[in-house]
């Protein structure tokens, strides 16, 4: 029975953020066939893959990942910027006028 505790706590933590995204709001996503978690803290995002697949294709995860960030964001990823595995991955984002957040240069 203590095994059976263990393993549900273990599992419970697959869809936890990483340090820098604990405590946000989690908006969950499908696409193509994937199911993604994504969470946003102003110009960075965290996607999780929360689905099993069997020996997904990286290149295909990757693009699937992007999509995902920016549907549930409302934002632009940066070029280069996601970066990862197929299970988690970050990426930059480039928000403006959406009201989400808003990259200054000066």
């Amino acid at each position: 029975m203590r095994l059976f505790w263990c393993a549900v706590l273990v599992l419970a933590g697959c869809d936890m953020g990483g340090p820098a995204f604990i405590g946000l709001e989690p908006m969950r996503i499908s696409v193509g066939g994937s199911d993604f978690t994504v969470r946003q803290r102003n110009d960075r995002a965290e996607v999780i893959r929360t689905n099993m697949e069997w020996a997904p294709d990286a290149g295909a995860v990757a693009d699937k990942m992007l999509i995902a960030i920016q549907q549930t964001t409302g934002c632009t990823v940066r070029k280069g910027t996601l970066s990862g595995d197929q299970a988690k991955a970050v990426a930059r984002l480039k928000c403006v006028d959406d009201g989400t957040y808003e990259i200054k240069r000066h």
